[in-house]
């Protein structure tokens, strides 16, 4: 005897342009993933900063650094969310900069009065600085809430 078998086919239309949506999705999902994995952008979703993408930059470029608490910032209650000596891969604190001392340390800035800045944690300096950014994309309107020239010295 035989063996009988059955074919069953099925057409489904994909419209061209969903394909090429996901297809764009899918790939800028991929480029993203790659570079915050890579350390080339860094996400903010706080208001102390505008929200938004934030590019990896120079020092001499840089309007926003990150960095990590400091031992001597123990007894600040949220010390322990954010990266500090004994857990330098917690979240880092992003701000702006707003000078640069003559001793070479950051006078960094929030927008908001109740920013994790200098008027809390006093000057930033060289060994705490995780990195050097720029904005690249802001969906935030408090962006333009402070000056956009670069960091002063002095």
């Amino acid at each position: 005897m035989g063996t009988w078998y059955s074919t069953l086919t099925c057409h489904v239309r994909i419209p061209m342009g969903l394909v090429i949506a996901t297809v764009l999705l899918a790939a800028a999902t991929l480029a993203v993933a790659t570079a915050v994995g890579h350390g080339w952008i860094i996400g903010n979703a706080t208001p102390s900063v505008p929200r938004g993408v934030y590019l990896r930059s120079s020092p001499e470029a840089a309007s926003h650094v990150s960095f990590c608490l400091d031992t001597h910032h123990r007894e600040l209650r949220l010390y322990d969310n954010y990266c500090r000596p004994e857990q330098p891969t917690a979240t880092r604190i992003l701000k702006r900069i707003e000078r640069k001392l003559p001793n070479g340390q950051l006078i960094v800035r929030g927008n908001t009065e109740r920013s994790l800045d200098s008027r809390l944690l006093g000057p930033i300096a060289m060994s705490r600085i995780q990195g050097w950014w720029r904005p690249l994309v802001v969906i935030d309107p408090i962006a333009a809430t402070y000056p956009t020239e670069g960091p002063h010295d002095g």
